[in-house]
């Protein structure tokens, strides 16, 4: 005689006005306990678009600097531009160009920054367009 003989094959009794878990609430008992963690993260870091930053000829560079110069000759007036400029991967090699509309609260030539009105730093280098407003 088997240990479960006297149990094996008796009627199984659901209770009453009980109804079971959902296939959903079972699996999220369970999603903490992931074999791939951080997995969803790998796949979207590896399908994410990067772009190489653009290397600009030294005539379109003079024509960038001489921007800077009149933007900084009307630095007291805070001049509102639009810029394009290259912000690199923190994780990939290249990045991406963020155009968009700053105040220039100062140009600091010993850093090569541009310093907005709200404090954001843009390296002079990473940029590829300048348009004032």
């Amino acid at each position: 005689m088997n240990n479960y003989d006297d149990i094996i094959n008796l009627d199984y009794n659901k209770i009453k006005n009980k109804n079971g878990m959902s296939v959903e609430s079972r699996a999220a008992i369970f999603s903490p306990f992931a074999a791939l963690t951080g997995y969803d993260d790998a796949i979207e870091e590896t399908i994410k678009y990067v772009e190489d930053k653009i290397d600009i000829d030294e005539n379109y560079k003079k024509i960038l600097n001489d921007r800077l110069v009149d933007i900084n000759s009307n630095i007291k007036n805070t001049p509102l531009i639009n810029i394009t400029y290259f912000i690199k991967d923190d994780k990939k090699s290249g990045g991406k160009y963020l155009k968009k509309e700053i105040k220039v609260k100062k140009i600091d030539l010993i850093n090569n920054l541009i310093i907005t009105d709200n404090k954001e730093k843009i390296n002079i280098d990473d940029i590829i367009d300048i348009e004032e407003k």
